[in-house]
């Protein structure tokens, strides 16, 4: 699973089926942790008699920078999880990952400037359902970098 998730990075390919598992894990995952986190500022927030004032100076007692640490560190581990898995099926579907993966997080990143949160995450919805949808090597068989306009081989 792990091998899955952050190896392979530059050779790996991910059938539907496979990628569709592996994204539901991950969103578990990262479900589980809002929801701790979630539980601890309504836990720091009953403990500062409901003031909101005083829950961010809790927060950061509790936590301390180390904790605050550790989720930015399990957020980034979860984001490149993510990452590889969604370049695996790309690669899958025949497309080079790296541009396709720079197209994605260009077009994610205009629709959340233009349209806000709901825009941006129709985009990802919409992104996620091709990448669900689309068979292996639908736009050819993929095998790596095409050889530059010199090679005569």
């Amino acid at each position: 699973m792990l091998k899955t998730l952050y190896g392979e990075i530059l050779t790996g390919r991910l059938k539907r089926l496979p990628y569709l598992g592996y994204s539901l894990l991950l969103l578990l995952v990262v479900l589980l942790l809002a929801i701790g986190i979630d539980a601890s500022i309504g836990l720091s927030e009953r403990l500062a008699s409901g003031e909101q004032v005083g829950t961010g100076a809790l927060i950061w007692d509790e936590l301390g920078l180390r904790g605050l640490v550790a989720i930015g560190l399990a957020l980034a581990a979860l984001t490149l999880a993510q990452i590889n898995i969604a370049v695996k099926r790309i690669r899958d579907i025949g497309l080079p990952p790296w541009w396709a993966l720079i197209t994605i997080v260009v077009l994610g990143f205009f629709s959340a400037i233009i349209g806000g949160s709901q825009l941006a995450s129709g985009v990802d919805l919409l992104v996620f359902l091709s990448l669900l949808i689309l068979p292996t090597d639908s736009f050819g068989k993929y095998e790596g970098e095409p050889p530059s306009p010199g090679d005569a081989s």
